[in-house]
This record gives C-alpha cells, sequence and structure tokens, in this order.
C-alpha cells in the first residue's frame, strides 16, 4: 500500500513538473525512504556558491577570495608527481608529513617555522604509485580565526570536541594536532588531504607502511638566506587560474558541498560562510563524507564540469560586468550590446523566449550526463548547481534581448544582482599588471582589508605581512 501511494505521489509531481505547476526554482529530489533520510539538494540560495566551489577548485586567487572553503572532493595526484619538504631533519620523514606542491612554498615555510635552527634541509620526493587524497577548498591550511578551519574541524573531526590548542609554529592555532587528528579519522581509507594556503600543499598521513614516495635529494640549505616574499608571491600567482600539469585530479561528479546540506552553512557578520554545528544536518555530511573516501575507483564517468564552468565564465563573465558597470548610457545601447550574445540560440521565424533560454543554457552541457530535471537522483549536485547558475545568466539575458524597449536602470539593476549572486572571482581580478608585479589577494599571512576587496598590482609585498591592516588580524 506505502508504495502504491508513494508511486502515485511521484507521478503527480512528474506530471505537475511537465505542466509547469512545480516550482523548479524549490526543485527538491522527493523522499524514497524514511522522513529522517537525508541527500543533499540544489536550489537558487546554493547554486551560485557550489558553481564557485567547481570554479575555484585547485585555483590560488579563487580560493584565496573564497577562503572559508566548504567542499570536499575526492583527488588524485599520478605516479611521478614531485612533491617538496623544507625541514631541519636530513633523513627521509616516514611519519605524518606535509608535502609542498612548490619549491618556493617548502622553503619559505621551514625558514619561517624554523629560525634558530643550526641546520635546514630540502627534501624533494616523487610519487611511486596514484596518491589517494580528499581536497579541502579555501585556504584550509592558513593559520586564521575566521573560519577556514570549520570543515576540518566540525565535519573530519569530532564536533563535540574543542579545536586543537593554539601552540607555535609548526603548529600554529593547534594544527599540528589537527592533521595528527585528520589521519587518525579517514586513516586506512585515503592517503591524506590536499590544503592550501600560500601554496597548495598534500598532508601525506604516512610514508613507512607500503610507502607513496620515493626520496630523489635531500640538499642542505644556506642557513644565511632569508625568503624572499616577493619571489614567493610570483610562485603563487603563477597558480593563481590552476596547479598546471595535471598534477591534481578532482572528482566533481561525487563532490561534497555542505552548501547542499540545508542548514548546514550560515553566514557571519562579516558576509563569511560558517558552519553551524548545531544542525541537524551534520550528520548526513559525515557520513557523505565517508563514503567518498572508501569508494576504491571515481575516475569512471567523472565529467569536468570545471571545464564547463570554465566555458560559462569566459563567454558571460566581461559581458556581465560591463553591462553591470553603469558605462552604458542609453537604453538602446544596452540592447545592442545583449542582442548579438543570444543571436546563436534564436529563431528569428518564431520567437519564443524559453526555448531561446533552454538552448542557451544547453551550449556547454555534455550530452552523455543522463541527466533530466524531472529525474533529480541522476543529477550530481555539481550538475543541479551548474544548470541553476547557465539559466539564470541565459534568463536574464533573454528576458532582456527580447523586450522591444529597456528601463536602462531596471536592467543594470538586473545584471548588478546577477553579477553579486554570482560573486565569481573574475570580477575582482587585477585587468593588468607589469611583468615584474603580481595582483595580490590576501593569502595568509599576506595581504590586507583593501586587498580583499579590490585586489590590486604590487611590484613589492612591503607593509602586508604584520601591519596592523593586515587582512588576518581577527
Amino acid at each position: 500500500m506505502a508504495n502504491m501511494i508513494l508511486s502515485f505521489a511521484l507521478l503527480i509531481f512528474a506530471a505537475s513538473m511537465l505542466a509547469g505547476l512545480v516550482d523548479s526554482n524549490t526543485l527538491m529530489c522527493p523522499s524514497t525512504s524514511s522522513v529522517s533520510w537525508r541527500r543533499p539538494f540544489v536550489n537558487n540560495k546554493n547554486a551560485g556558491h557550489i558553481f564557485n566551489s567547481i570554479l575555484d577548485s585547485m585555483r590560488q586567487f579563487g580560493e584565496s577570495l573564497h577562503h572559508n572553503g566548504m567542499s570536499f572532493f575526492f583527488a588524485t595526484v599520478p605516479q611521478g608527481t614531485e612533491l617538496y619538504r623544507g625541514t631541519a631533519i636530513s633523513k627521509p620523514v616516514t611519519r605524518m608529513q606535509f608535502l609542498a606542491f612548490e619549491p618556493e612554498h617548502a622553503l619559505a615555510v621551514v625558514r619561517t617555522v624554523n629560525p634558530k635552527a643550526t641546520h635546514l634541509y630540502f627534501h624533494t620526493y616523487r610519487t611511486k604509485r596514484i596518491l589517494r587524497l580528499i581536497y579541502i577548498d579555501g585556504q584550509s591550511a592558513a593559520k586564521s580565526k575566521k573560519g577556514v578551519f570549520d570543515t576540518q574541524d566540525f565535519v573530519i573531526r569530532d564536533g563535540t570536541k574543542p579545536a586543537p590548542p593554539s601552540i607555535d609554529p609548526p603548529g600554529a592555532l593547534g594544527d599540528s594536532e589537527r592533521a595528527v587528528e585528520l589521519c587518525d579519522v579517514l586513516k586506512d581509507k585515503v592517503d591524506g588531504f590536499i590544503r592550501m594556503q600560500g601554496g597548495f600543499e598534500t598532508l601525506l598521513c604516512s610514508n613507512q607502511h607500503h610507502p607513496p614516495l620515493r626520496l630523489v635529494k635531500i640538499n642542505p640549505l644556506s642557513l644565511a638566506t632569508k625568503t624572499n616574499w616577493m619571489n614567493l608571491g610570483q610562485a603563487v600567482a603563477a597558480r593563481y587560474d590552476g596547479i598546471g600539469n595535471h598534477r591534481v585530479v578532482l572528482n566533481y561528479d561525487h563532490m561534497i558541498s555542505l552548501y547542499a546540506y540545508g542548514d548546514l552553512v550560515y553566514f557571519d557578520s562579516l558576509g563569511l560562510p560558517r558552519i553551524n554545528n548545531q544542525s541537524t544536518w551534520l550528520s548526513a555530511a559525515k557520513s557523505d563524507l565517508f563514503d567518498l573516501a572508501k569508494r576504491s575507483t571515481h575516475q569512471s564517468h567523472n565529467h569536468d564540469w570545471q571545464a564547463v564552468v570554465d566555458m560559462i565564465v569566459a563567454r558571460y563573465g566581461d559581458k556581465i560586468q560591463y553591462l553591470a558597470s553603469g558605462m552604458i548610457r542609453d537604453s538602446k545601447e544596452f540592447i545592442s550590446f545583449v542582442s548579438p550574445i543570444m543571436d546563436p540560440f534564436i529563431d528569428y521565424s518564431h520567437r519564443d523566449p524559453k526555448r531561446e533560454a533552454i538552448a542557451c543554457v544547453a551550449q556547454f552541457w555534455p550530452d552523455d550526463t543522463h541527466c533530466n530535471w524531472w529525474s533529480c537522483p541522476k543529477c550530481s549536485v555539481a550538475a543541479q548547481a551548474i544548470h541553476r547558475v547557465a539559466r539564470r545568466i541565459c534568463t536574464t539575458f533573454s528576458t532582456i534581448e527580447v523586450g522591444d524597449s529597456a528601463d536602462l536602470i531596471k536592467v543594470q539593476n538586473d545584471f548588478q544582482s546577477l553579477q553579486a549572486w554570482l560573486g565569481w572571482s573574475s570580477f575582482k581580478r587585477c585587468r593588468a599588471c607589469t611583468v615584474d608585479g603580481i595582483c595580490v589577494v590576501p593569502i595568509w599571512p599576506v595581504g590586507t582589508r583593501q586587498e580583499y576587496h579590490q585586489p590590486q598590482c604590487r611590484r613589492s609585498m612591503h607593509g602586508l605581512i604584520g601591519s596592523n591592516n593586515t587582512y588576518w588580524n581577527d
């Protein structure tokens, strides 16, 4: 009897969708078991945040702006990838260790945290096999109290326990203790984690049993050499758009975005996302993370959703920013700018704004997703979020294009609202810097409050570290 009722309910739901009776803006997949069973869902409130998690993943610039990451990805590092470690130890490390993807990052860390060392060494390793890791997005290795550790302290660790104690480097804000706990929680499931601060790092939980690394060389370092912060900044800026060479491969179809778990994420007084550790959705997120870590393979049927969002941002990003800027002073000029953008999707023999918007949304959509919007369980969180973002963009352009005349203030407001809702990091990116300069965004411990709101080109790091105006003062 219960199955008959459920089947009837699903038929009504499907019919309502086809008839346009269900508001797709609040679409949730219907539950197919008990009331207590919950699964992530995407709506217009969280779609933009999830889209940005995909767009920014493993990219230094976007992850630095959206520093309180709220997503986990299964990640692999290929065999033969070179990793680096600076240390006061002259022998290969077999216990838990942090390894940098860039040599400048490892050198800066060792010279900063070992100021009184009598010997320093630079280790170079290569992976002997594929590493299975969990990528924690945002500036998840920054030593800050702004919320960068929320996902680690409340989702991976036991949220009922206090955060690890604050001690001096190398465990600032309890990070060494935190790392031990992270490895203990997911031991035997993954090799470790990927996090980011002034560069991406691998937290390798062990190199003792079935060691995944082989030592290439250990070089003694000069104690007289100090950290060149501008050189480090240039190395970091070189990874603004990605870590390069497929050194890390993420699985987007199985990403875990905490934005998709009901009221698990809230925004604090500064507008930063934080974990609501009282949410009843927390246990569901924890369970899904452990399932993610246990999967034996993650690359089959994995769509590169970051490539899809890159195409969307490349096509529309500058145009949206221009239309929202207020630089256009005439409504006809506004429409004449928008019309060519929508031309590829218009059948001028029979105008239909809805069909035009649908064609616009479908432009970059992969053919093999097997995902329909009336069969939610087949759609990944990534797919649902990207579809909603593309639909809002295309609908905004289509609605304005078909109007015979436009209220200039209204259409500019529409695009300003769209730009604010999207929140793409490219909207804040410096347009051009001199060859000896970099676009500075706050990356712990560097950066000011002004550069968080509007990144700036700089040719020096002077005044960006340790000043009263630093962004990272809590």
